[in-house]
């Protein structure tokens, strides 16, 4: 091959590159593909922000989607923070929000933003000319707007977090009955496929019901194999026994085993372990009433009896200052109400979900 023909080629390919990497960014942007690329730091062009940011505001008009200004403004960010970034981004696919983890980071940062812009306009425009009274230090006043931002991004922050809590609750309580339903489906010989979509018709289980229907869309949407949509699910599911029983499912699947025998052994294994944490929930119940009984219903009573008795003889005065008339008051007002919450909220703690 000739000097001029590698030179040529060598152009071809470069200019292919430079193609791709434009499709990839337009598909980026209009969210039909989302950037994996935020682990590493890049430096920023601030002609070409602008220019992308201008030609957002023209994007918007014409489709209504805020979150393409957003996208273009604070999207960038994401290659200053990609450690932060990285942690948002797996909290959100494990939540199963319906959002792009770029856009809902651009969310986050954006809106903190005009908080603390909002907020500071307050203090400067109104708050100042009026001459109201904060009952703060002069020196705190101008923290506010920074506080007010940072609590904006917590709560973006921590809302998959506790959206991934209640997920991974509602998954492993009812996963001891969809897997007896998952094992009474398989046991009429119907591929893995159709029992996640049967699965996932049955609202009553919860977080099993989206996790199903997530496996399911994988397959008819993005043209994935079981065992693909199986490991794309599994890696990303907050529970721990879910997680377990789909590699189990996935490693069976693969080696061409006996999915019924599995899934049953499973369904009664976790029968089993339901039966035993209930039983031991009980036996705590019991221990929890005899607590009870003597402490917020026999040493009351003998707690209100002494003090009536002691009432009645005149003690100089009284018991570490007080009077016996405020101490009974302190105790039936007071202190047996606040035991009694507190056992409650013990109570409330431990009780498994149903």
């Amino acid at each position: 091959m000739s000097l001029s023909q590698s030179l040529l080629n060598r152009g071809k390919t470069k200019k292919n590159k430079k193609n791709i990497d434009e499709i990839r960014e337009v598909l980026i942007k209009v969210g039909l593909l989302q950037d994996t690329t935020g682990e590493k730091k890049r430096k920023l062009n601030p002609g070409r922000w602008i220019k992308e940011i201008v030609n957002a505001f023209i994007d918007t008009s014409q489709t209504k989607n805020p979150g393409i200004i957003f996208n273009a403004i604070f999207g960038k960010l994401i290659y200053i923070f990609p450690g932060l970034y990285n942690k948002m981004r797996r909290n959100v696919e494990m939540a199963g929000i319906k959002i792009l983890p770029e856009t809902y980071f651009s969310y986050s940062i954006g809106f903190s933003i005009i908080s603390a812009l909002l907020v500071m306009f307050d203090l400067l425009f109104i708050v100042k000319p009026l001459d109201i009274k904060l009952f703060l230090p002069s020196y705190f006043i101008p923290l506010i707007p920074f506080f007010i931002g940072v609590l904006c991004f917590l709560g973006f922050y921590f809302y998959p977090i506790n959206k991934i809590m209640r997920k991974k609750i509602s998954i492993d309580t009812n996963l001891t009955f969809a897997l007896s339903h998952m094992a009474a489906i398989t046991t009429s010989g119907v591929p893995p496929y159709k029992t996640f979509e049967m699965l996932s018709e049955f609202t009553e289980y919860g977080g099993i019901c989206e996790e199903a229907r997530n496996i399911v869309k994988r397959i008819r949407v993005f043209g994935d194999d079981i065992t693909s949509a199986i490991r794309y699910v599994a890696r990303r599911t907050p529970s721990d026994k879910l997680k377990e029983l789909l590699f189990g499912m996935l490693s069976i699947i693969e080696s061409g085993g006996n999915l019924k025998e599995y899934l049953s052994e499973m369904a009664d294994r976790a029968l089993f372990t339901y039966r035993l944490e209930r039983e031991k929930y009980v036996q705590t119940l019991s221990t929890f009433a005899d607590i009870y009984t003597a402490l917020l219903v026999i040493a009351p009573l003998m707690l209100v009896v002494v003090f009536s008795i002691m009432n009645l003889v005149p003690i100089s005065g009284g018991i570490m200052g007080f009077s016996m008339d405020f101490l009974m008051k302190l105790g039936i007002y007071v202190l047996i109400p606040s035991m009694n919450i507190i056992f409650l909220l013990v109570l409330s703690m431990i009780q498994p979900e149903i």
